[in-house]
């Protein structure tokens, strides 16, 4: 049985590698901004063999307080964590630097580089506790293939 953490886990990639790794009676944390999309995978995923953990947090809103409780929380109910996949990310639409919202800048930074990096600090003693445990961040090629425009997202993504 392995543990893994998959964030924005209810839609897109994350669902699918939700639905991947709902066997063999893995444990699936699955963190996800959108209570309702998150519940219905749940019930997608609560008749196959693995035990599934809900975890409603919108990383945009998060605070230090929220990531220290859910560190706490992992701890007293894991003992390991075999994986982590750092999935969760906006995108917002391409558009030149000169008529970037600066706000959107700020939102798009803290989730999709800021929020990680709170990410792996609140799962890294899980994971060392782990033999060949896995941290996997979630790359964008487009941001290589088809540079401009990206802003905000290219620089999260090449921080990650």
């Amino acid at each position: 049985m392995k543990t893994y953490l998959i964030t924005g886990a209810s839609q897109g990639l994350g669902r699918n590698l939700s639905l991947a790794l709902a066997t063999d009676n893995n444990k699936l944390i699955l963190l996800d901004k959108d209570l309702i999309t998150l519940n219905k995978l749940y019930d997608e995923l609560e008749n196959n063999n693995c035990e599934i953990i809900l975890l409603p947090m919108d990383l945009l809103g998060a605070n230090l307080d929220d990531y220290h409780k859910v560190k706490v929380n992992l701890l007293a109910e894991f003992k390991q964590l075999n994986a982590v996949f750092l999935n969760a990310a906006i995108l917002p639409s391409c558009t030149p630097i000169e008529h970037f919202d600066s706000k959107q800048w700020y939102e798009v930074i803290h989730t999709n580089l800021n929020a990680n990096f709170h990410l792996i600090q609140m799962c890294l003693e899980l994971l060392c506790k782990t033999k060949n445990a896995k941290l996997i961040a979630m790359l964008d090629k487009n941001i290589k293939d088809q540079p401009a425009y990206y802003g905000a997202y290219a620089v999260a993504k090449a921080g990650l």
